[in-house]
């Protein structure tokens, strides 16, 4: 299970805290106010919201692949991938930070059941489950990231 705890590992990290570059999603999210979780600095610019969200999504895309639902990405992509700033804004802050945090246990939860051996198996379309795994931790990396760049420029604005 070496491949299958290194991504438990990093995805607990990114998380919850420990991981090289010292930033997790609870510890960049853990000052922000709601008014500024769901600013959009600039007009080309996702809320931290909207961010979340995507991330979200992305998660649950993963989990029903886990359940063998090949096609749930195509049929929410274009409706949920990103969805409007309004509608976000009324389910909230906490519920969203609460969606990220579930559907990442949920993630790591179902690989705790798995072996490395899980991680070659492949899709219909031939696609290792390794790259979907993997893919997962590296979105959550690049969306912390824009995550701390979009603070820099809300508080710019202030």
């Amino acid at each position: 299970m070496t491949n299958i705890n290194a991504y438990l590992r990093q995805m607990e990290q990114l998380i919850s805290g420990g991981s090289w570059q010292g930033e997790s999603f609870r510890e960049k999210l853990k000052e922000i106010k709601e008014e500024d979780f769901f600013m959009q600095p600039m007009e080309s610019v996702h809320s931290i919201g909207e961010i979340i969200w995507h991330c979200i999504y992305w998660k649950m895309v993963l989990l029903q692949r886990f359940k063998g639902n090949e096609k749930y990405r195509d049929e929410t992509v274009q409706i949920l991938n990103f969805r409007k700033r309004d509608a976000l804004m009324k389910e909230g802050m906490k519920y969203l930070l609460d969606s990220l945090y579930t559907t990442s246990e949920e993630i790591m939860q179902f690989l705790k059941t798995k072996d490395d051996h899980f991680l070659l198996e492949k899709n219909s379309a031939g696609i290792l489950m390794d790259y979907f795994v993997e893919g997962i931790v590296q979105h959550d990396i690049y969306h912390l990231g824009q995550i701390g760049l979009v603070q820099k420029m809300i508080a710019g604005k202030k």
